[in-house]
């Protein structure tokens, strides 16, 4: 009840908020001024309380408003472009932007503020919260680096903290490593090899460990989360899918259908845990997506338990309509983020552990 009420003040004080602002501040103008002219004499305590109603009020509201929603301060939470980074061992890593009027996050005549934030995934917790005010784009992370591009530097960030503990640029490139001393044509961080992959201005290529400062002759690639997570995807679908256009049933690979109580609108696989042989399956009350439904189920069809937006208490006002970002298991805990917020579920029954606005 009171997440509903606070998402409500909030969704109604971002629309009439400065509205509101300006007409207290007017009355309290009038107020004063039509005392003066009908010589009526305001009290110290009068004053203070038209002063604490007519000003102080509605500025803090509008303070309230802008730290809460990008949109007009720029400095709060984001309501519908959060994004996951990183995640290593209890943190989430994130980055959103806010754009001026005319243009994207990438250009168009709009001036995009980045914010990095970071998250506890134990207990919800926020570690931090930056704004980076230069263009900024995620590459890739590994032990405990975030590593960015910001168009002329490659910075590696502080998973924990978001402060920048390496920065690589081509004058510390010719600088460090004699074969660049022409010249850098280019550079860029591999996500495969987690390298810095140089081309000199004579045409010599090198690769570089960012962390350790040193060239590496022969690098090894490694498989990203996001493709591990795939290919458990693809294993989940040689075993079930869906059947059905509209109201779709879950069924084996044989095309048996596994729960006839169970039915799915728009349903999607989000994860698929190996070890325990289960799944996570978003789908939605309506089909036009609103109103989300998260099933957690076992291969042959057994529902083990079940969420539905209303009940986790997302908020009708702030985010009715939330867009989904990733899904992910985390010890006992099932992490959910979307564009706007990040939630924690037990994966055992599905209770709402913690629930934080980004």
């Amino acid at each position: 009840m009171l997440e509903s009420c606070l998402d409500f003040s909030i969704t109604f004080c971002e629309a009439y908020g400065l509205w509101i602002m300006a007409v207290l501040i007017f009355l309290g103008f009038v107020i004063v001024i039509g005392a003066k002219a009908c010589k009526i004499k305001l009290s110290s305590t009068v004053f203070l309380w038209i002063t604490l109603i007519f000003a102080v009020f509605p500025i803090a509201c509008a303070f309230f408003v802008f730290d809460l929603n990008p949109r007009h301060g720029g400095y709060g939470y984001a309501v519908d472009n959060f994004e996951v980074v990183a995640q290593e061992d209890n943190i989430l890593w994130g980055i959103d932007y806010r754009t001026t009027p005319g243009g994207g996050a990438t250009g168009g005549g709009g001036v995009a503020i980045y914010r990095v934030q970071g998250l506890n995934l134990d207990s919800g917790t926020k570690l931090f919260r930056k704004l980076i005010p230069y263009e900024f784009k995620a590459l890739g992370d590994k032990n405990h680096l975030v590593w960015v591009s910001t168009g002329k530097e490659v910075l590696g960030m502080d998973l924990m903290s978001g402060e920048t503990r390496i920065t690589i640029n081509e004058q510390n490139l010719m600088e460090k490593f004699p074969e660049l001393a022409k010249g850098v044509y280019e550079y860029k961080y591999n996500t495969n090899t987690s390298l810095v992959d140089v081309v000199s201005k004579d045409g010599t290529s090198i690769s570089i460990d960012p962390v350790a400062n040193i060239k590496i002759d022969h690098a090894a690639t490694s498989l990203t989360k996001s493709e591990h997570d795939a290919g458990n995807l693809d294993t989940l679908r040689r075993k079930i899918t869906f059947k059905g256009d509209i109201r779709q049933k879950l069924t084996d690979a044989n095309g048996h259908i596994l729960n006839e109580d169970l039915t799915f609108l728009k349903g999607e696989f989000l994860l698929f845990d190996k070890a325990s042989e289960r799944a996570l399956v978003m789908s939605y009350e309506t089909l036009d997506k609103k109103k989300f439904v998260l099933r957690y189920l076992s291969l042959d069809g057994k529902l083990l338990w079940e969420a539905k937006q209303h009940d986790l208490k997302v908020g009708d006002f702030f985010n009715s309509e939330p867009r989904f970002e990733k899904a992910f298991l985390y010890k006992d805990k099932v992490i959910m983020a979307f564009y706007g917020f990040v939630f924690s579920l037990n994966v055992s029954n599905g209770h709402l552990n913690w629930l934080t606005r980004m």
